[in-house]
């Protein structure tokens, strides 16, 4: 071998051994940063290839999707989606993947889904995510079947795992194609039904192949609705609601933590499908104790305990006469118990509320004793309703 081989084949060999770890080249490594990362992929699917078939468009899954997107990228969560044609199982699949590759066991994955479940009964009663490209005669070739689905979700090492399905938009309860399609039980009629859950084999699927460390927020048990009016599924409207309510931190912790959006949505759906005189049972499934506590959001606009410190603030520092401090502490203590039992505050409580916040967002921009000021002279123009102060002695 020629001296000009043996070195070329030396200098190979100490870049091999360095990137081994065989050689200690001096350079310390960087300590790997465990700051959690919050990932997301958000699917929405109003058309699809299968209306040839039977299956009808949606109208609002896509925009169910589109703002709940935009919620999480405000929120600073790294969000990916799949909006009608984009949304195939191949890319699906390919974002699942991605997931289990970047999140790490500190990381919280949100998948959020608004389109048609469909359950084969014709195939073992298996339920498929209906993709933008599936047919209703192979849905195992196109469509994403949700026992598959956790197995994608296993493989991601995040422990904090949130699955919302918002799988039911349209009217009816089921329909049956016929054809002489096949699927994984061979030839013969697929009878689809869009808007059962199948909740205790899901929650059997569930704790087979995860066990904990997930939880799964469901539009319906039995039949789901949307509304023009609301421009949304009603169960993406009344998680939306939620999720955009400062209200709902009932603890006022600044955080919307798991427990506090599963109360507050349910709250608001009860309201919404009785204001129509129907029924909408939404699914919660939750594995791991801890998960209930574990907060998702941030509350948009300062938390309930952050005016209170305000309040304080302007007592001690500002000379805020004492009764407008008590009243302005009652009604936020009054905002809490109906956030807690996920009623609407009184019209008393949200008007000293929203003050607050006004005063509160403009931070250090003025003095103390001029927030004061504005305080009061607000109030006592509006004089609200409450035993905590009496108005004509604090008002001019």
């Amino acid at each position: 071998m020629s001296r000009g081989r043996l070195s070329a084949l030396a200098r190979w060999g100490v870049a091999i051994a360095l990137v081994g770890g065989g050689v200690t080249s001096g350079v310390r490594a960087q300590p790997e940063d465990l700051t959690p990362v919050r990932y997301a992929l958000v699917i929405g699917i109003n058309t699809y290839l299968a209306e040839l078939e039977g299956v009808p468009e949606l109208d609002f899954a896509v925009p169910d999707a589109r703002q709940m997107a935009e919620l999480l990228e405000d929120q600073g969560w790294e969000v990916a989606t799949a909006i009608d044609d984009e949304a195939t199982r191949r890319r699906i699949v390919r974002e699942l993947v991605r997931m289990a590759r970047r999140a790490r066991q500190q990381d919280t994955v949100l998948i959020y889904f608004a389109g048609h479940g469909v359950q084969d009964l014709t195939a073992g009663e298996h339920t498929y995510w209906l993709t933008h490209t599936a047919s209703i005669a192979e849905l195992a070739v196109d469509g994403i079947r949700l026992s598959h689905l956790m197995e994608y979700l296993r493989d991601i090492p995040a422990d904090r795992k949130v699955l919302i399905l918002d799988h039911c938009h349209s009217g009816d309860v089921e329909s049956v194609v016929s054809g002489t399609g096949t699927s994984r039980a061979g030839e013969g009629d697929v009878r689809l039904t869009r808007h059962a859950f199948p909740e205790a084999s899901f929650e059997r699927t569930v704790e087979e192949q995860i066990g904990s460390g997930l939880v799964v927020l469901g539009a319906a048990r039995a039949e789901a609705y949307e509304f023009p009016e609301l421009g949304h599924g009603i169960f993406t409207y009344s998680l939306l609601q939620t999720l955009r309510d400062p209200a709902a931190d009932a603890n006022g912790d600044g955080k919307l933590s798991v427990s506090e959006i599963i109360g507050k949505t349910k709250i608001l759906l009860a309201q919404l499908t009785a204001d129509r005189q129907i029924v909408q049972s939404p699914i919660e499934i939750v594995r791991g104790t801890n998960l209930l506590s574990l907060g998702l959001l941030d509350v948009q606009g300062p938390a309930l305990a952050e005016l209170r410190s305000l309040l304080l603030e302007l007592e001690f520092q500002a000379g805020l006469d004492p009764k407008v401090r008590n009243a302005c502490f009652v009604a936020l203590h009054d905002w809490e118990q109906a956030s807690a039992l996920g009623a609407e505050p009184s019209a008393t409580d949200r008007q000293i509320v929203e003050e607050l916040q006004t005063l509160f967002e403009l931070g250090a921009s003025l003095p103390g004793e001029v927030k004061a000021e504005i305080l009061v002279s607000k109030l006592c123009l509006l004089r609200p309703e409450t035993t905590a102060a009496n108005w004509g002695e604090i008002c001019p």
